[in-house]
C-alpha cells in the first residue's frame, strides 16, 4: 500500500488486494474451487455495476487488467488474420514495422506514437498463426512443469507463478523471459532448490556474512558503473527518461539517449521545480497529476545539493541499487538463515541485466527497488 501511494499505480494497487486474498485461500482446503467461485462472483458484480452510476469501480477492477488484454488479443486475430505472420523477425530485423506499433496505428490513427501491446496469445498468433498458440502454450506448461518440478517445497514458487499469469495477460512470453527476466528467476529458482536440498551444514557467522556483503555491494557498484559510462551510451534507450531540451550537451545525444517521445520524460522538469522552490508542477507552473512525486522529490534534493547533473544522479541511483543487491541478500539471510542462499540471492540481483539496466534511466524503478528493500528489512527486523 506504501508502494501504491508512492507510485500511483493501479497495478501495484490491486495486487495488494490480490497478495492478501491469495494468502486467505492457500489457508483453506479448497482453494482452486473457491478461487473460481470469486472470480465469477466478481465478474457477475462488476458487469452488473457498469451499468450503473458506480461504472468507474468496474473500470477500475476489470477493464485495464482483464477486459482491455482480451479485447487486443481478438484485435490483433482480426488485424492479422489477413496478413502475414511475423515469424518473430520483428525482434531481429530494426527495418520491420513492429506490430504493435502497426496496430497502435490502425486503432489511434490520430496518435502516431500509440503502442498496441500484446499478451501471450495475440504475439503467438501474429507470428506463428493457431498454430503459434498451441507451440508457445506447449513451451509454457513444459517451463512451469521443470519449475515446478524443482521447487514444489519453495515457498517462493507460487507468488512468483502467480505474477507470472497476471503478465502473460498483457506481456508476450518471451518479453517475459528475457527483457522481464523470468529466465532468471527460473534459474534463481533451480539454484535455490539445489542449495536447499544440500541442507547447509556449515555453519556461518555474521562476520562471514558481513564480508559477503561488502563482496556483493563491490561487484554490483562496479558492473552498474562499467555498464552506465562504458556501454550504455551505445545501446538505444539506455539512458532515457531525461528531457534533452533541458539538458542540452555540445556533443552530438549518444545512442543510449534517443527515446521516443513519451518515455517518462517528466521526474526531471519535475525535479526542477521543486529545486527551485515551485512546487511539483509542470514548467508552466501548472499542478500536475501525471507521476507520483516521490522520485521527482528524491532528483530535486540531489539538483538542490548537487546542481543538476544526469551523472550524479546515475551514481546516486548505482549506489542505492548496490545497497539494495545486500539489502536482498539480508533480508534472506533474515528469513531463511541459509548463509549460501542468502549470498546467492544478492549476487543475482547484483549481476541481472534487465536490474542494472535501469540504473542509467531517469524513472523511478531504482529508488521503488530501494524504498521496498527498506520496508522488508525494518519489517522483517522488528518481527
Amino acid at each position: 500500500m506504501v508502494t501504491f501511494l508512492y507510485t500511483g499505480s493501479r497495478i501495484i494497487f490491486m495486487l495488494v488486494f490480490f497478495m492478501i486474498v491469495f494468502t486467505i485461500l492457500m489457508q483453506l482446503k479448497r482453494p482452486i474451487t473457491l478461487g473460481f467461485l470469486g472470480l465469477s462472483a466478481l465478474f457477475g458484480t462488476v458487469t452488473f455495476l457498469n451499468g450503473t452510476d458506480f461504472y468507474f469501480i468496474s473500470h477500475f477492477i476489470f477493464f485495464r487488467p482483464i477486459e482491455t488484454p482480451a479485447w487486443l488479443t481478438f484485435v490483433y486475430y482480426e488485424i492479422f488474420s489477413s496478413r502475414e505472420n511475423y515469424y518473430l523477425i520483428e525482434n531481429f530485423d530494426s527495418s520491420v514495422y513492429p506490430a504493435p506499433q502497426l496496430v497502435g496505428d490502425i486503432l489511434f490513427p490520430y496518435d502516431p506514437n500509440s503502442w498496441a501491446n500484446v499478451g501471450f496469445i495475440g504475439h503467438a498468433y501474429y507470428n506463428f498463426g493457431i498454430q503459434g498458440i498451441i507451440l508457445f502454450s506447449i513451451i509454457l506448461g513444459l517451463i512451469l512443469a521443470f519449475s515446478k518440478s524443482i521447487a514444489d517445497k519453495n515457498i517462493i514458487f507460487m507468488p512468483f507463478l502467480m505474477i507470472l499469469a497476471v503478465n502473460l495477460a498483457s506481456v508476450n512470453l518471451l518479453t517475459i523471459l528475457i527483457n522481464r527476466g523470468y529466465l532468471f528467476g527460473f534459474i534463481l529458482l533451480f539454484l535455490l532448490s539445489s542449495a536447499i536440498k544440500r541442507n547447509n551444514e556449515k555453519s556461518h557467522s555474521y562476520k562471514d556474512l558481513t564480508l559477503a556483503l561488502i563482496a556483493i555491494f563491490v561487484v554490483s557498484f562496479f558492473i552498474r558503473i562499467i555498464w552506465v559510462f562504458h556501454l550504455a551510451p551505445d545501446f538505444p534507450n539506455a539512458l532515457g527518461g531525461a528531457n534533452w531540451l533541458l539538458n542540452p550537451s555540445i556533443e552530438p545525444i549518444p545512442q543510449g539517449g534517443i527515446v521516443s517521445p513519451d518515455f517518462n520524460q517528466v521526474y526531471d522538469p519535475n525535479a526542477r521545480m521543486l529545486a527551485e522552490g515551485k512546487g511539483f508542477s509542470n514548467l508552466d507552473g501548472s499542478p500536475t497529476a501525471y507521476v507520483g512525486p516521490g522520485y521527482s522529490f528524491f532528483l530535486s534534493i540531489i539538483y538542490k545539493t548537487f546542481g543538476i547533473n544526469l551523472d550524479t544522479v546515475r551514481i546516486f541511483q548505482i549506489f542505492l541499487d548496490s545497497i539494495s543487491a545486500c539489502m536482498i541478500a539480508l533480508v534472506c539471510f533474515l528469513l531463511r538463515s541459509n548463509y549460501q542462499e542468502s549470498v546467492l540471492t544478492g549476487v543475482l540481483y547484483a549481476i541481472h541485466p534487465f536490474i542494472f539496466y535501469q540504473t542509467g534511466l531517469l524513472i523511478s524503478e531504482k529508488f521503488i527497488y530501494f524504498f521496498i528493500n527498506c520496508l522488508f528489512f525494518v519489517s522483517i527486523s522488528w518481527h
